[in-house]
């Protein structure tokens, strides 16, 4: 898969590109708007060739796999799709960082605090692992600290 970068202002699916969230392994996020005003997070993979043929088919699996799972500490997958040689998934958008963004600004978390987001995150496993789901990669960096 090549590395996504999409301008500012560009339409994919359509959703308007508001900015750049940021880059993983299996591509880039973009804030984007809906023809309603409405904002979500996309998912954007660019396909290069037949070499990506296993990678769309992961990436496809696994928005398929996402969109069955609906629980409050798992971000909301609500479409997925192909356009303009892109793959794309679109997500709830969560505001707030990451704990390894926390971590990394030297924050202690309280001992109430870090048993919560503990049992958060093995109440979303939970529910993966119910619909035969496997995440494997369970990481600091994708563990979403809402502001709210």
């Amino acid at each position: 898969m090549a590395t996504v970068d999409l301008q500012i202002g560009a339409r994919l699916a359509g959703y308007e590109i508001v900015e750049l969230v940021g880059r993983g392994g299996m591509g880039s996020v973009y804030r984007a708007r809906d023809s309603q005003g409405g904002e979500c997070a996309l998912k954007v993979l660019a396909l290069d060739g037949l070499g990506d043929m296993r990678e769309a088919e992961r990436f496809e699996r696994e928005a398929r796999m996402a969109q069955s799972l609906v629980h409050e500490h798992i971000v909301g997958v609500y479409a997925a799709g192909r356009d303009q040689g892109f793959l794309y998934m679109v997500m709830e958008l969560v505001e707030g960082v990451s704990l390894r963004e926390v971590l990394r600004q030297g924050k202690k978390l309280e001992m109430r605090r870090a048993i919560d987001l503990a049992i958060q995150v093995a109440a979303a496993l939970n529910c993966a692992h119910t619909h035969g789901v496997i995440h494997r990669d369970i990481k600091a960096e994708k563990i979403l600290l809402r502001t709210d």
